[in-house]
């Protein structure tokens, strides 16, 4: 008996210290891999207190950034805003219309909110955000369309529910729970359906939270395989001391998402279609993420 407990002993040993070379190494990779598609912004940070990462509350602006609709150099035609807060353990996951009327930062011209980036790319996008919402935006993650597939492929698929069934791209979509796959997921949302932009909106906080959940789940395993399928197509301020930080000390927040949108006005302004936010609403919005934020 003991000469087992002995070689038990040793096995379980040897897997510790397997186990720990395989982590470093994988989490070496990854660090490699961040390195990669790091790539920080000069901007203002509207903060008056230095942000504390793993206690403070933190904001994340995510731009889907489509090039091949526009000849520039493209538009964020997706532009989620996520706030996480560790301490009540919750996420806010709000969507703004790529219409919508703003001020551009740094224009000062009235335009339509994914001109931004179109101008003055991801410092002008970001400004605009803090701008419009009056919160500070901590960091953020842009990604082309066009690796949005490989992305969804390397977590092997989000899961959604399809409130309606609709047919896009030759893609039949049923109601219910379903999981799809990278080019079905890009299909689904850039389907537009009776309710406009608003309902690609829905779709899309649909898509991304399912798959937070699912990088989530997936933990540093397969990191390698997730930044080797998005490394040509992303650009991110996240490092790698943060990425480690949302696994361990936000991940329980990212587990209970609530999603929001603003739906304002539909006008023409110098033949330009353009959602107009009015201002309580904007207010209401501006109030409920600074709460979450912990700024006030």
């Amino acid at each position: 008996m003991k000469k087992f407990f002995k070689i038990f002993g040793i096995v379980l040993g040897l897997v510790v210290v397997v186990g720990g070379i395989y982590a470093y190494v994988v989490f070496d990779a990854a660090s490699d891999l961040v390195d990669a598609i790091y790539n920080p912004i000069e901007r203002e940070d509207p903060r008056e207190d230095e942000l504390e990462l793993g206690y403070d509350p933190i904001s994340i602006l995510l731009l889907g950034i489509d090039r091949e609709e526009y000849e520039t150099g493209g538009r964020s035609d997706t532009m989620i805003v996520v706030t996480i807060n560790p301490n009540d353990n919750s996420t806010n996951m709000l969507s703004i219309a790529r219409d919508t009327l703003v001020t551009l930062a740094g224009r000062g011209t009235q335009e339509r909110i994914n001109h931004a980036y179109a101008w003055g790319g991801t410092q002008m996008a970001i400004e605009t955000v803090q701008n419009l919402l009056n919160i500070p935006i901590d960091f953020y993650a842009e990604l082309d369309m066009s690796g949005f597939g490989s992305l969804i492929d390397a977590v092997n698929g989000v899961t959604v529910y399809n409130d309606f069934a609709f047919t896009q791209h030759d893609i039949f979509f049923p109601v219910g729970e379903q999981t799809l796959n990278g080019y079905q997921a890009l299909a689904f949302v850039r389907m537009r359906d009776i309710d406009g932009d608003f309902g690609r909106q829905g779709r899309q906080r649909m898509v991304v939270e399912s798959l937070a959940r699912e990088i989530i789940a997936t933990g540093m395993t397969r990191f390698q395989h997730i930044f080797n399928a998005v490394e040509d197509y992303m650009l991110t301020d996240l490092t790698m001391d943060v990425i480690t930080s949302l696994l361990f000390n936000y991940a329980g927040a990212i587990r209970d998402i609530n999603q929001f949108d603003m739906q304002g006005q539909s006008s023409m302004i110098n033949g330009m279609y353009v959602q107009i936010i009015p201002e309580s609403q904007l207010l209401e919005m501006q109030t409920l993420l600074r709460r979450h934020l912990e700024l006030e």
